[in-house]
């Protein structure tokens, strides 16, 4: 039996009246079940998400990202609009799950449910721990609704209402998400990224060998939360290598190319994040360790290796660049 423990944003969808709907026209019903399935399949996919199953009428899914889990309800419920018949509640929690063979468990699973049965129709709710992610995004506009007590949940958890009120900018993001912002005619574009990707945890993984046997006891507990960094009492930590990821700068003139070198970055954590190593997630508050000493963010965060680097585009041309750091002595051990 495999088993295998995450942190996740995990997102639940439901639509709104289908029992009645399944009692009045049952061949309407799986009409209308097959059209949300559709639209989901496809939007899950194209936000980097995994389609989980399907409970009943409902849909769960699970994303290593708050930020792709959110636009990626906003986009559903944004296709939504055009099915006068369909109309879905959505609910997002980001929290730590079970992955057991082929089904998925632990509270996040429940909290996510919890909250979208509390949603209007067309409405997407999400608790504290993602608007903590969210909160700094401009383009995603979210108010307090309350604490709420959640059924078989022992505690409060605040809800937010969330919206992308911007429905460019949130076509603009699916293009992203998906990889169109490389012209289509340069394919070749794209597989030079995946081998920078792969050359990069390829020599990553080479120089952490030697101490994949190494254990620090303490530490600053980290909470890795793709969008923010908590930093706790010292309890034990994993043994073994750990790793921080920085926001790879974007140098380009084109601001909006900052999306493409965030998604780059999260490309490389997720790819890091199958090894054994322990990964430290992207994070909004990462932007904000730029600027410090390779030894003082390695302190602040309690790992021992520190990946930076850019990003530059011009015109059909794209430079990477990748530093590796050893931050107990400060010295960058590899750059390409």
């Amino acid at each position: 039996m495999s088993t295998n423990r995450q942190l996740a944003a995990i997102m639940f969808t439901d639509i709104v009246g289908y029992s009645a709907i399944m009692n009045e026209d049952e061949a309407r019903a799986l009409t209308l079940l097959n059209k949300n399935r559709k639209i989901q399949s496809k939007l899950i996919k194209r936000f980097h998400g995994r389609w989980l199953k399907e409970i009943g009428d409902g849909v769960l899914a699970s994303f290593t990202t708050v930020t792709n889990a959110v636009y990626c309800a906003a986009a559903i419920q944004q296709a939504c609009e055009n099915e006068s018949d369909l109309k879905l509640r959505i609910g997002i929690h980001q929290g730590e799950i079970v992955f057991e063979n082929d089904d998925i468990f632990g509270d996040g699973v429940n909290i996510a449910s919890r909250i979208e049965s509390l949603a209007q129709p067309g409405a997407i709710l999400v608790s504290t721990s993602v608007y903590q992610n969210i909160s700094n995004n401009r383009e995603i506009e979210a108010t307090f609704i309350e604490d709420a007590s959640l059924k078989n949940i022992s505690y409060k958890v605040g809800i937010y209402s969330v919206k992308i009120p911007n429905t460019e900018y949130l076509n603009s993001i699916e293009n992203v998400a998906h990889g169109s912002s490389l012209s289509k005619n340069k394919w070749w574009q794209a597989a030079t990224i995946i081998i920078v990707i792969i050359g990069i945890i390829g020599v990553i993984m080479w120089f952490m060998k030697p101490d994949a046997a190494r254990s620090d006891a303490t530490g600053p507990v980290l909470i890795e939360d793709s969008d923010q960094i908590i930093i706790g009492e010292a309890l034990a930590l994993p043994s073994g290598p750990r790793i921080a990821v920085l926001p790879f700068n974007n140098l380009s003139s084109d601001q909006d190319q900052a999306y493409f070198s965030d998604g780059l970055t999260e490309d490389i954590i997720t790819a890091l994040s199958r090894t054994d190593l322990f990964v430290l997630g992207f994070s909004s508050k990462l932007h904000n360790l730029r600027e410090m000493s390779v030894r003082a963010i390695g302190q602040e965060l309690g790992v021992r290796y520190l990946l930076r680097g850019s990003v530059r585009r011009d015109s059909n041309t794209i430079k990477v660049s990748g530093q590796l750091f050893d931050t107990d002595s400060g010295k960058q051990i590899w750059g390409e």
